[in-house]
């Protein structure tokens, strides 16, 4: 009389269970790092897309404009519109007057804003998260020319 045989023996139970424990951690890490690189490449696209932002506002604003003080990021407009540019709380922030039309909060993440010859400079920082890009900033400078 022939035992028909069911069910799993001890040892293929035991190969399976080792072959899954080896191959968890590796989907695992590959998820992750698809997950960081994910990240990465949408921060990129976010802190691309912020610069467009500020690039446009910037060169619509000083077009036939004056800067009002020596160093600062005020600009007055030849329809007599002043827009001053500040930074608060990672938010880039363009004040302007009643009749001046455009965005109030241009950027997010911007670390600072400073004038330099022929332009404007604009410091980014990268989201915060653990491995090779914490703390990142990006350095973007704007060519901005306004009359003298």
């Amino acid at each position: 009389m022939s035992r028909r045989r069911q069910g799993f023996t001890l040892v293929e139970l035991a190969i399976c269970l080792t072959l899954l424990a080896l191959l968890i951690p590796l989907v695992y890490a590959f998820a992750r790092d698809m997950e960081d690189r994910t990240a990465l490449g949408l921060s990129s696209l976010e802190t691309a897309d912020a610069v467009r932002t500020v690039s446009e506002t910037l060169r619509q604003d000083a077009r036939s404009a004056r800067w009002t003080d020596p160093t600062g990021l005020t600009l007055r407009r030849a329809d007599g519109c002043e827009v001053r540019y500040l930074v608060k709380d990672s938010v880039l922030m363009r004040k302007s007057g009643e009749p001046c039309a455009g965005p109030h909060a241009l950027a997010r993440r911007v670390t600072s804003m400073e004038r330099v010859t022929g332009g404007v400079e604009v410091v980014f920082s990268l989201p915060r998260r653990p491995g090779p890009t914490e703390g990142t900033q990006v350095k973007v400078r704007i060519p901005v020319e306004v009359v003298q």
